[in-house]
């Protein structure tokens, strides 16, 4: 099953379970499902459940939120992540009433750390998108979940390289440019996929001392992921933690490190 198909198969459950919830964004109902992800659902649960909403980042999340607080749990699909920065005040109201409020979006360029007052779930492939996105939609109070784009359609997952001389830290769509970067760089290093962006890193998978914290358009992120993983891994540290994006980039921090 692709993630694409996966998504789908989650947001239905939901929908049937909880007779409150509905989904809205653009094109997700009369407007054409344009992602796959509500296929059909029109048709089963009618248009106040799946909701066409116009092309406005203010609008959608308005609406999020306003039904959100109401105590129905809804579910907003935003086309990418560009939006999530002005999310962080209706995140806050939402949060505030411990709104079942749930964000989703590829991830992308849009900002994320104003977000970590949240659960923020970031999926690294097809089989994990429709288990996370089930989980973000049964989690009380808000939640943010972000869906590289390589899982919509793929099928089988990314195989993530393991080596001993380095670590690089990644998630959503950075994660393919960490793999680029590590068999560019010759350094056999580790790949470590971040599926959650609030919790704390474990010191034992940095133990290596070299770490590189590879991001795709969201510095901010990166440099707070880039923080954690200093204090992680404090006693190993053989260099300075480095941020990189791209894979070049990530190539060149690696042999940057070996080097230190």
């Amino acid at each position: 099953m692709t993630g694409r198909a996966a998504i789908r198969q989650a947001i239905e459950a939901w929908l049937s379970e909880q007779p409150a919830a509905a989904v809205g964004g653009e094109t997700v109902g009369r407007g054409g499902d344009l992602e796959g992800f509500t296929t059909g659902l029109l048709a089963k649960f009618g248009p106040d459940r799946v909701v066409d909403l116009p092309a406005a980042d203010a609008t959608v999340l308005g609406w999020a939120t306003g039904r959100a607080i109401s105590g129905r749990p809804t579910l907003a699909l935003l086309p990418d992540a560009t939006p999530l920065p002005s999310a962080a005040a209706f995140l806050a109201d939402a949060t505030a009433s411990q709104a079942p409020l749930i964000l989703a979006a590829p991830s992308g360029a849009g900002a994320i750390a104003p977000l970590l007052g949240v659960p923020v779930f970031v999926p690294c492939d097809p089989n994990d998108v429709g288990t996370q996105l089930a989980a973000a939609l049964r989690t009380a109070g808000p939640v943010v979940i972000l869906w590289p784009h390589r899982s919509l359609n793929a099928i089988t997952a990314m195989a993530l390289p393991v080596g001993k001389e380095a670590v690089v830290l990644a998630w959503g769509d950075a994660v393919s440019d960490a793999v680029a970067g590590v068999a560019r760089s010759g350094v056999d290093a580790t790949v470590l996929a971040l599926t959650a962006l609030n919790g704390d890193l474990d010191p034992a998978t940095l133990s290596s001392g070299r770490i590189v914290v590879a991001h795709r358009g969201d510095p901010a992120q990166a440099d707070r992921v880039r923080l954690l993983a200093m204090d992680a891994a404090f006693e190993f540290l053989e260099c300075p933690t480095a941020i990189a994006e791209g894979p070049d980039g990530v190539a060149a921090a690696l042999r940057a490190a070996i080097a230190w």
